[in-house]
């Protein structure tokens, strides 16, 4: 055989490399598996090496803070970040596998998403003070957290308060949406149509106030000197946005604090009871009565009218006949029933005292004795059900002066 036969058949057992590089990619896996196989140990071991032997400067950022009170301390401190959702970075000289441990070490601590915990010092000389790392302490949650020079290189912000036993808060009570203003200029008013309401109110809270063992100075202070804390406003759009709002029937809301808790970050970890609030929303309307009137002075004295002319009859017996304003459906009631309530003329002490005296000649007479005209329920259900008088403009009815003496015998 020829050596130019050797040579062509040669070249023909092998493929050309035009032919290798038309051969489809699965099929060129399948001849250099061998040297993919390699390849890979040669990575992982060239990632064994690099884990674990090259020591660098690491971080891991994004870490939420766990603040750690122990149970012996939580009767005596609170503390709170400023930031609930503030997280920090985490440094340390590792290797990359040391860094991985950390983090699954934090991954742990936190639940599900990397946590580290702040060891609060119950140490305290005031009210509160900031956070302090030279009495709190990190706790780390590997061993060997010192070997890795593991540190946070901006400490979180924060307060640590004294907690100055069980507070009383006082429930506020809630703002409407709209407003008292808005909702005259509509047409309605709110208020509490009990009998049993004294005195009378227009939003009626079935909790009066709440107990926290928590810092006095995350509150409130009123006027008065106590605790308070207002609810979120309630909204009576949707009711009065209704076709037949319902009027004279009693609504009951249940209350959220959402801004009073977020107006401070302590307030976010309280626990709320529940709290509901009713009112009663209706349209106001004016009627004028005329029924007996009643003076409330004793026997022993008598008056005489000095000053302004309130429309009442001259008697005994008196009538009276003024203006009331407050549901429709109550003045029916009172319209059809003029003996179930009555007007009253009250008339106060002297600034000097009642003429009590003998030596007071009986028909000296004293002056400018205040007085008003009140409208009284006789009836139990008309008792603080929004009824009111309403005074006549200048006529005096909202107060005015009668001259009184002692009474001959």
């Amino acid at each position: 055989m020829s050596a130019s036969t050797t040579a062509d058949r040669a070249s023909g057992d092998r493929p050309s490399l035009e032919s290798a590089r038309k051969a489809p990619f699965r099929v060129w896996i399948l001849q250099e598996w061998g040297l993919i196989l390699l390849a890979a140990v040669l990575a992982i071991i060239l990632w064994e090496v690099t884990s674990t032997r090259v020591i660098r400067e690491l971080r891991i950022t994004g870490v939420r803070v766990l603040l750690d009170v122990s149970d012996d301390d939580q009767k005596q401190i609170g503390a709170v970040l400023s930031n609930r959702d503030e997280t920090v970075t985490i440094e340390m000289t590792c290797s990359e596998r040391e860094r991985f441990a950390v983090l699954a070490a934090l991954t742990k601590t936190g639940g599900g998403t990397p946590a580290l915990r702040l060891k609060v010092s119950p140490r305290l000389e005031g009210a509160k003070r900031p956070f302090d790392l030279s009495i709190e302490s990190w706790l780390w949650p590997v061993d060997n957290a010192a070997e890795l020079g593991m540190r946070v290189p901006k400490v979180p912000v924060g307060t640590v308060y004294r907690i100055e036993g069980m507070q009383q808060v006082h429930i506020a009570k809630p703002r409407t949406i709209p407003d008292a203003a808005g909702l005259a200029e509509l047409g309605y008013k709110i208020l509490i149509t009990d009998p049993d309401s004294e005195p009378p109110v227009d939003i009626r809270l079935d909790h009066a106030f709440m107990e926290f063992l928590a810092p006095r100075a995350v509150f409130s202070d009123t006027t008065e000197g106590g605790l308070s804390m207002e609810p979120d406003p309630i909204d009576l759009n949707a009711i009065l946005a209704s076709e037949a709002p319902p009027l004279g029937k009693p609504q009951t809301f249940s209350l959220t604090f959402n801004q009073w808790r977020s107006a401070h970050p302590y307030r976010s970890r309280l626990g709320l009871q529940k709290v509901t609030a009713t009112l009663t929303l209706y349209r106001p309307a004016d009627a004028t009565f005329k029924n007996r009137m009643e003076v409330l002075l004793h026997p022993q004295f008598e008056w005489a009218e000095s000053s302004a002319k309130p429309d009442f009859t001259p008697g005994p017996p008196y009538e009276f006949k003024g203006t009331l304003s407050g549901p429709q459906w109550i003045l029916d009631e009172i319209a059809k029933d003029l003996a179930g309530w009555m007007w009253q003329m009250w008339i106060a002490e002297p600034s000097d005292g009642w003429p009590v005296s003998t030596m007071v000649a009986a028909d000296e007479w004293k002056k400018n004795v205040p007085a008003r005209i009140e409208w009284v329920p006789l009836r139990p259900e008309w008792k603080n059900k929004g009824v009111r008088f309403v005074p006549k403009e200048n006529s005096g009815e909202d107060g005015f002066t009668v001259k009184i003496k002692r009474r001959t015998p």
